[in-house]
């Protein structure tokens, strides 16, 4: 009652209008239409706030993990007694493009984490 009250306010006081009790409920509608649109504005806000919370976390994941790649290729370029066993270097052996590669770096990451809490 309260979401159809706060979608169709208008269309509810005018219908109560020609009700003769409405003078007595009207007062409460108003209230219900009122604390409905002040929960619906600070839900808004909340999904707001938590999904700028997940962006910036999914970019500093990224961030981190394209600097390790970028310093893992340094060392590959520069080193030649590099020991390449690990799996970062083997992935990096097999997969040229970098973004392919940082999503699949990010799931194992993503993975162990899991793993580890559970």
């Amino acid at each position: 009652m309260q979401i159809l009250i706060w979608n169709r306010s208008r269309v509810l006081l005018s219908f109560f209008s020609g009700v003769q009790a409405s003078r007595e409920f009207r007062p409460r509608i108003q209230a219900t239409i009122s604390t409905s649109s002040n929960v619906a504005a600070h839900m808004k806000t909340e999904v707001i706030t938590v999904e700028k919370k997940l962006k910036e976390a999914i970019r500093v994941v990224d961030n981190v993990t394209m600097e390790m790649i970028e310093q893992r290729r340094r060392e590959m370029a520069t080193t030649t007694g590099l020991n390449k066993s690990n799996l970062l270097s083997k992935f990096m052996g097999f997969i040229e493009k970098y973004k392919y590669l940082k999503d699949i770096i990010v799931i194992i990451f993503l993975s162990m984490n899991w793993l580890s809490t559970s």
